[in-house]
């Protein structure tokens, strides 16, 4: 063989070992999001009934450390709204959830007059 066909053979094994690890990336990713969203459930089911449970999609499940590496890429997913909130997990729990800046103030909007309210009459 020559040089330049050994490099290229070389350039197509690198490719598809490249390919092969970004695969199982995302498998292992995909594989801690179900974890993550089974145990977040039964969480949510064993605790009191009073809470309200927030569904994910597997999705809207991400590793802190892809969250870390493609910020850029989860931002422009929630401000373009691809993806309506993104659920942080950490050692196979959520751990907290990313939501655009307008939801977050219409949620503070419904929340305020509530809380004015309880903490008068805590005052009382």
């Amino acid at each position: 063989m020559s040089p330049i066909q050994l490099t290229v053979l070389a350039g197509v094994l690198i490719l598809i070992t490249a390919m092969n690890l970004k695969i199982a990336i995302w498998y292992i990713d995909r594989k801690q999001a179900k974890q993550a969203l089974q145990n977040y459930s039964n969480q949510e089911q064993s605790d009191n009934t009073t809470q309200v449970q927030i569904p994910f999609t597997l999705a809207e499940i991400k590793c802190v450390d892809s969250i870390a590496n493609n910020i850029d890429q989860y931002l422009d997913a929630l401000t373009s709204q691809k993806l309506e909130k993104i659920g942080i997990m950490k050692d196979d729990t959520l751990m907290a959830v990313m939501i655009p800046i307008e939801r977050y103030e219409k949620l503070l909007e419904y929340v305020s007059p509530v809380q004015d309210t309880t903490e008068g009459k805590v005052k009382l």
